[in-house]
């Protein structure tokens, strides 16, 4: 199972892939992904951003949200299909 920030960082591939040759299918891979990110992580009880682990992950005691890793960029941050003056 993937995490929150795995998700993240290939969709942030995706799109850096994407605006060197333009390859459409990886923008809709990208969009795709975006969508799955948001069913499986956003939190939808108080629109506070995105946990880094599923709901239905058994290994998981609790969830976290991003803030937790000071050295990563905010998740909030991270995906983003339609980013201002990209793509």
């Amino acid at each position: 199972m993937a995490f929150a920030d795995d998700y993240a960082f290939l969709i942030q591939a995706l799109l850096a892939v994407y605006q060197v040759n333009f390859d459409e299918a990886l923008l809709h891979w990208a969009e795709d992904l975006q969508r799955i990110m948001d069913l499986l992580f956003w939190d939808t009880d108080s629109n506070g951003g995105y946990f880094l682990a599923r709901a239905d992950d058994p290994s998981i005691f609790a969830r976290q949200q991003e803030g937790s890793y000071p050295p990563l960029p905010p998740l909030h941050i991270q995906p983003g299909i339609f980013r201002p003056g990209r793509c």
